[in-house]
């Protein structure tokens, strides 16, 4: 009986033992919740410095470079030295290496001011030749002017062939003596008082007469002023005469409008960059036609962008 006894003692003994286990185990438990919440609780709650987000190593790296700042002032400085990255904005700034000259004239400018619109907008040099003695040559030339185009007069010229052609005031006749053409050039510039030179405007007859353009070139050799060949024939005596005079000259490279259409204008102002490749420069001659500026309007800004130069005549003539 007292075995028994004892027996049931010992059993009581380890029954109770279980219970005081579990209590130990869920009191560690319990302290590690309370650890972790202070901990979260601490993350949250202390101020977020600088110093607080970086690691050990990385207070002492923040150390070293200031430090480094201060012992080397050159380097605080290198940021605001930053070439490489405006590099592209200079290269869009810079024009790009010339790739030659090309002078657009043009004619006919006087009838009327209905596209100096047009002009204004196209905003790149431009050489407006004006005929003298019409309504509207004064108020083109003072235009020209204002905008720093260049003005030259469009100096009516005999034609060979004047059969139905109505010629211009004043229009300058190979069989004038010197004191009439002398007489109608001092008016025309009078009219234009700003022009830089002067250019033929038919003179398919006048060009080829030597006696006529030694009397117009002494004129202009007096102004110091150039001359621009229209060009309109092959036989035309006006670089010669031009070279003996000792007057700058330039000679007319391509018509730009024969015909109106956008496409045939495009086409003509790529036949004279064909010409600017060959010898550096050119001289394209257009007319005061609204599809002429609008095609020029548009491929000029291209053209400046791919390197060729727009200049005045003045900056071509020898």
């Amino acid at each position: 009986m007292s075995a028994f006894k004892s027996r049931r003692r010992r059993r009581r003994v380890k029954y109770n033992a279980v219970p005081s286990s579990q209590n130990n185990y869920f009191l560690v438990l319990l302290l590690s919740f309370i650890v972790l919440f202070e901990t979260i609780i601490l993350l949250f709650l202390v101020p977020k410095t600088p110093t607080a987000k970086v690691s050990p190593a990385g207070i002492v790296i923040k150390k070293e470079a200031r430090v480094a700042s201060e012992a080397i002032p050159k380097k605080a400085a290198e940021p605001k030295k930053i070439i490489p990255k405006k590099a592209p904005v200079t290269r869009k700034a810079t024009p790009k290496k010339s790739k030659g000259k090309i002078a657009i004239v043009i004619d006919d400018w006087g009838y009327n001011t209905n596209n100096l619109d047009i002009v204004a907008e196209i905003n790149m040099p431009l050489t407006l030749a004006i005929l003298p003695f019409l309504n509207y040559s004064d108020e083109v030339a003072e235009f020209a002017h204002k905008h720093n185009y260049e003005a030259i007069i469009h100096m009516p010229m005999e034609p060979d062939d004047k059969t139905g052609i109505d010629l211009e005031p004043k229009t300058l006749m190979v069989d004038m003596n010197n004191e009439t053409i002398n007489k109608i050039m001092n008016d025309a510039f009078a009219d234009i008082p700003y022009a830089k030179g002067v250019n033929n405007h038919m003179g398919s007859l006048a060009t080829t007469d030597r006696g006529f353009i030694l009397t117009v070139f002494r004129e202009l050799k007096n102004r110091n002023l150039y001359f621009l060949d229209s060009f309109v024939v092959p036989d035309s005596v006006c670089r010669d005469v031009a070279k003996s005079v000792g007057i700058k000259f330039a000679k007319r490279s391509i018509f730009l409008d024969n015909q109106s259409s956008y496409a045939y204008i495009r086409g003509q102002i790529m036949e004279l960059v064909k010409e600017v490749d060959k010898t550096g420069y050119a001289v394209g001659i257009g007319h005061d036609r609204e599809s002429t500026l609008k095609v020029l309007r548009e491929v000029m800004p291209q053209l400046a962008e791919e390197g060729y130069r727009f200049v005045f005549v003045s900056e071509i003539v020898k």
